[in-house]
């Protein structure tokens, strides 16, 4: 296949690391080292690489957190999680935002927020109170010009711009 067929795409990423035999780059949060010679163009936020492997890139950018994963990472047996993951689900609002990849993949930046206690504010049963709009004044008169007074306007108008 000559290289004028392959598709090329620009995989928007934060490029680490150049060397002669790799670029290695950090797309969605995982960092890839892709081969030099595959690699078209380099810039400061993206790389123009061949289609395929671009797809792969971007398949595989986010990994699947199951409770095992979870487990390992934060340090609690997968039996804690499994048995804890229906309470954490109703009462922290877990899991994190699902990564664009979606199915059951979770952004690893969000995991470990979560994990560190960034989570959002629970929803109170109770809407808070809105504030009592402000009362407006009514709106001023409308000036009433007569012809006499339109004409004085258009000769001052006239004088000082001239037309």
């Amino acid at each position: 296949m000559s290289a004028a067929a392959v598709a090329l795409v620009e995989l928007s990423c934060s490029v680490r690391h150049v060397s002669d035999a790799t670029v290695v780059i950090e797309h969605d949060g995982r960092i890839t080292s892709l081969p030099r010679r595959a690699v078209e163009e380099i810039g400061p936020r993206f790389v123009l690489i061949p289609q395929a492997i671009a797809a792969s890139v971007s398949e595989s950018a986010v990994e699947p957190l199951d409770e095992a994963a979870l487990a390992r990472r934060f340090g609690r047996s997968r039996d804690w999680v499994y048995r804890n993951i229906a309470r954490l689900v109703a009462e922290e609002e877990f899991p994190p935002p699902l990564s664009r990849f979606g199915h059951r993949r979770y952004a690893r930046e969000a995991v470990d927020a979560w994990f560190m206690g960034e989570r959002p504010k629970p929803r109170s049963a109770t809407p808070e109170p809105r504030p009592e709009p402000r009362p407006q004044a009514p709106p001023a008169p409308a000036l009433a010009l007569d012809e006499a007074d339109a004409q004085e306007w258009r000769r001052a108008l006239a004088a000082e711009y001239g037309a």
